[in-house]
C-alpha cells in the first residue's frame, strides 16, 4: 500500500483557506488535515539546524492511500488539484519530514541553510552519490538529478 501526500505552509488559516480545504477533501483524499504550530518548534536554541520555516504557525497535508495501482493517476490528479487550490494561500515552503514530492526539497529550507547544506555537500560528497529521495545537490552541481 502505497501512501501520497502534499503539504502546504499557511501564515493564516482565512475562512477562503477553510473553504478550500473543505472543498478539497473529496476524491480520493484519504485524509487533510490542518496541524498549528508552534511551541518549542518555533524558537530553536542557536546552532539547531537547518530546518526551514519553524515560525510558520499552519499546515496543510493532504493523504490520499493508494489500494491498487489502477487508481494511481486520479489520485495523482487529486493530490495536483488540491496543491492548485491551496496555492493563493499557501507561503510556499514545506516541512522535509512531511513532503512527498522530492522536486520540492529546497522549499523545506531558507534559502541561506540550503546554500550552506549545497557547499557541505560539494566537501563531502561531489559526485552526489548519497542524492537520492530528497536530494541536496553539491553547490557545483548545475543538475540536482544528475550529478
Amino acid at each position: 500500500m502505497a501512501v501520497l501526500q502534499h503539504i502546504d505552509l499557511l501564515d493564516q488559516v482565512s475562512d477562503e483557506a477553510i473553504d478550500t480545504i473543505v472543498k478539497s477533501a473529496d476524491g480520493t483524499l484519504t485524509a487533510i488535515e490542518v496541524r498549528h504550530w508552534g511551541g518549542a518548534m518555533a524558537r530553536p536554541e542557536p546552532g539547531a539546524g537547518p530546518v526551514g520555516h519553524r515560525r510558520v504557525p499552519f499546515s496543510v497535508i493532504a493523504t490520499s492511500v493508494l489500494d491498487g495501482s489502477d487508481e494511481r493517476e486520479q489520485v495523482e490528479g487529486d493530490q495536483r488539484e488540491v496543491a492548485r487550490a491551496l496555492r493563493p494561500h499557501a507561503m510556499g515552503g514545506t516541512f522535509l519530514n512531511f513532503l512527498y514530492d522530492p522536486s520540492r526539497t529546497a522549499t523545506a529550507y531558507t534559502a541561506a541553510d540550503h546554500a550552506r547544506l549545497a557547499e557541505v555537500k560539494r566537501e563531502w560528497d561531489p559526485g552526489n552519490i548519497l542524492g537520492r529521495s530528497h536530494n541536496i545537490a553539491p553547490a557545483s552541481c548545475i543538475d540536482p538529478q544528475g550529478c
